[in-house]
């Protein structure tokens, strides 16, 4: 090596390494591969994700029913940097779609991210700038200057009205490219809602940017936009938080400590599992390296042929990965990429995939470098420390050889256990999250009594001058309608909701107006517990009684505080005449996840009130939806503007088009972390047989047989692959609930992210592991069958 071309004859060797190396080269080329596309698809879509949420609105609050008094005093707040007011006008729907007619200034729009990409504002009473999405599915083709026709009800007036309108504009929303959107907006002019008598009387909503938001915590950022609410001299029911934009721009430490966590464990589970191959097999060429220690090489030229491999393999593997994780990140959601920033990230990813190989055979280049040519020749695969303890066995099996072999290369040991543990919490964190989106769960929640279908007073048609109580006069709920109900086929039974109107006597605030709901006797058990004290109340009892929830928002506003035995006077409006009843508690509850606070029994109910108190029916199906029970339900509705259908089919599939992106997401990001996994384990099998040819040759030469080889092997892989298992799904569910809990709070999704052990999952990658264990083990066996004894312990260690 002297005063030669050393340079070239460090690639020759380099390159004879890689050729003589083929399956060490895949595996790492696999987990290489796999390490950059799992940053950069994380890392990108993160990213893009991110923005998207933080820039599809830029206020932080919203405040209802605002008057000119109001709006004024928020003009002059210091706290607030701007605002914009807005009126929603009225409401279409087409079948499952909707569309609502807005009217937004210009602030408004520019605060909510909503702009005319092609058109123009509107101005004029019959003017209008629409989604072009929306048209495409009433009227394709449609361009600017034509006209369209809407039936909408009036959200004030609560009338059905039809109105022609000429398009002035197309709008792009934050919401456009979305797949399956059902809902979509639309803008009128201030002189169309001037020019009508309801709307132009109501209160405009106001949307509000805190100034300085960016200095707030993310807890203080949402109190603050209480108290500007407050002071301004709103109520707190009329305060809504925009939590999407406060939790995607003023991000939770647990949110970032969890996104943190997810790329160390990338990183470091590829470095384990890339440290680990070329530790192997660099133990494996211990004599090479000595001989050409021998004639000359020095140290700092065994390093550089170690780095050489790591580097071609890095630029065989990581630009490609890079790429393909690009595809997919753009693939999930075309409409939020964001070039510019998609392409640096990638590149930081694809240099921190090259930074960890590199980082990751430092130790092994320096135990190759290291070698001196007299270790060389007294190397042995066979080591027992100076310090270990003699190990004693009455009987030799192929299950104490398998442990010996553990305890006897304890470093080996922990960094395979280690890479194992590392890949299994990524995939069951991420399994977590996946399992614990509930859409349709979160429909359910909509159905109490475990309905298919639902037939309710028209939500639709409720004002502040139109209440349920008065739409219960002449209540189309009626007991002949369920009995047409009832007698449809493929009907199991119906199930009353009942609600009544009251005003609580004593309480100022918003007049005390507040509803009471039914509680049937077969739901006790499910009320039972969350009883604080006191009873359910019994409807045969001399006195009336009434169950009281302490756990609502309207609990805490009104500042109500009941106790067992205490006596409400309440008005109870019966269509257009009240009703004095004075109640005893007879118990409390505290139900977070109910807005009902007060609950009285069926037969009190009926008992007290004149007129039919029913709010819904919900229609029960044993074997679940049904086209022909719709299209009934559906005739018997249709005609009275005061029912309203819903299907639960037709609530979850509303909610699964929310999360489209995000289900197939996640699937995404389990497919690949689960691949990465069964990369790593194959690889520490493979490894682990393939390294010890001469040690299992010797074994077999003194009577070891193929049935214990396999047995012994098996020991081996069940306390790795098993011990990692348990520590993963231990330490795995920790971080998926973090993950999960931080979704929950992140935009209000409390009702569709709940924390779920992913059982199923778990379950199938314990079996498949399992079966892929066996499976290489006996495919290595009987791949080293093929080689004689002697010509094993022939081969160089």
């Amino acid at each position: 090596m002297f005063q030669n071309n050393n340079g070239g004859v460090i690639r020759h060797i380099s390159a004879a390494n890689l050729r003589s190396s083929k399956m060490r080269n895949r595996l790492a080329g696999i987990v290489i591969a796999l390490a950059a596309f799992l940053l950069t698809l994380t890392l990108t879509f993160g990213y893009n994700a991110d923005m998207e949420m933080k820039h599809r609105t830029s206020y932080q609050g919203v405040f209802e029913n605002s008057s000119g008094q109001v709006i004024e005093r928020i003009r002059t707040n210091p706290d607030v940097k701007a605002f914009g007011t807005y009126r929603q006008a009225g409401i279409v729907k087409n079948k499952s779609i909707s569309l609502s007619l807005l009217y937004s200034d210009v602030k408004m729009l520019e605060l909510s991210k909503v702009r005319v990409k092609k058109g123009s504002i509107p101005e004029n009473t019959n003017q209008i700038a629409i989604e072009k999405g929306y048209l495409d599915s009433i009227q394709p083709g449609a361009q600017i200057g034509d006209s369209i026709t809407l039936s909408y009800r009036n959200v004030v007036s609560k009338e059905m009205q039809t109105k022609s309108f000429t398009i002035t504009g197309f709008l792009e929303t934050g919401a456009e490219g979305e797949p399956n959107r059902k809902t979509y907006d639309a803008i009128v002019s201030q002189a169309f809602i001037g020019s009508d008598p309801a709307l132009s009387s109501a209160f405009l909503s106001v949307v509000i940017q805190i100034a300085d938001a960016d200095n707030y915590s993310n807890g203080d950022l949402k109190k603050k936009v209480k108290e500007v609410g407050k002071a301004v001299g709103l109520s707190e029911e009329s305060i809504r938080i925009n939590y999407m934009n406060i939790d995607s721009n003023n991000a939770t430490p647990e949110s970032t400590a969890v996104v943190f966590a997810i790329v160390f464990i990338i990183v470091t589970a590829c470095a384990l599992v890339i440290y680990n191959i070329f530790y192997i097999a660099i133990m494996r060429k211990v004599r090479e390296y000595g001989q050409l220690r021998i004639i000359g090489t020095t140290r700092k030229q065994i390093r550089r042929m170690v780095f050489r491999e790591g580097k071609v393999m890095s630029l065989q593997y990581i630009p490609l990965s890079t790429l393909a994780g690009c595809g997919v990140s753009y693939a999930l959601r075309p409409s939020m990429w964001l070039m510019r920033s998609s392409v640096i990230l990638a590149l930081c990813a694809g240099g921190a995939a090259f930074l960890t190989v590199m980082l990751s055979i430092r130790k092994p280049a320096r135990i190759a470098a290291g070698v001196s040519p007299m270790e060389a020749a007294r190397y042995t695969n066979f080591h027992i420390g100076l310090k270990s303890k003699r190990h004693t066995s009455k009987r030799l099996t192929p299950y104490a050889l398998g442990r010996m072999y553990l305890a006897r290369n304890r470093k080996k040991t922990a960094v395979t256990f280690l890479s194992l543990t590392l890949s299994g919490i990524l995939l069951i964190a991420a399994a977590s999250l996946l399992s614990s989106v509930e859409t349709a769960k979160r429909a359910g929640h909509e159905f109490p009594y475990g309905g298919e279908y639902r037939i309710s007073l028209n939500d639709d048609l409720v004002s502040p001058s139109t209440s349920y109580s008065d739409l219960q006069i002449d209540n189309p709920l009626s007991d002949e309608l369920k009995a047409k109900i009832s007698s449809i086929s493929g009907v199991d039974g119906v199930e009353v909701h009942k609600y009544i109107k009251s005003r609580l006597e004593g309480v100022k605030l918003d007049d005390g107006i507040i509803g009471i709901d039914n509680i049937r006797e077969k739901d006790y058990s499910k009320y039972e517990k969350y009883m604080k004290e006191g009873a359910l109340p019994d409807d045969s009892a001399e006195d009336m009684q009434i169950l009281v929830n302490r756990g609502t928002v309207t609990y805490e506003y009104f500042g109500l505080h009941y106790k067992t035995g205490d006596k409400i006077a309440m008005n109870l409006y019966d269509g257009d005449k009240q009703i004095r009843k004075e109640f005893i508690v007879s118990g409390v509850i505290d139900n977070k996840s109910s807005s009902d606070t007060f609950f009285l029994p069926d037969k009190v109910m009926d008992e007290i009130m004149t007129r039919n108190c029913n709010l819904s029916f919900e229609i029960l199906s044993g074997r679940g939806y049904s086209a022909d029970v719709e299209a009934q339900l559906l005739a018997l509705t249709s005609s009275d503007e005061k029912l309203e259908y819903v299907s639960l089919k037709e609530q979850a599939e509303l909610y699964k088009s929310v999360f489209h992106v995000m289900i197939i997401t996640v699937y995404a990001f389990v497919a690949v972390i689960a691949c990465f996994g069964l990369v790593n384990l194959v690889n520490t099998i493979i490894t682990n047989i393939l390294s010890r040819k001469n040690e299992i040759g010797i074994l077999q030469a003194v009577g070891l047989s193929r049935a214990q080889l396999l047995k012994m092997l098996n020991t081996e892989n069940a306390y790795l692959i098993y011990g990692s298992f348990a520590l993963s799904v231990l330490l795995g569910s920790i971080l998926g609930y973090a993950a999960c809990r931080i979704a929950e709070n992140t935009g209000g999704l409390s009702y569709f992210i709940q924390y779920k052990f992913p059982l199923s999952m778990i379950g199938a990658y314990f079996i498949l592991i399992t079966a892929l264990q066996i499976a290489v083990t006996r495919i290595i066996g009987y791949s080293m069958q093929k080689q004689s004894v002697v010509v094993r312990l022939q081969e160089v260690s």
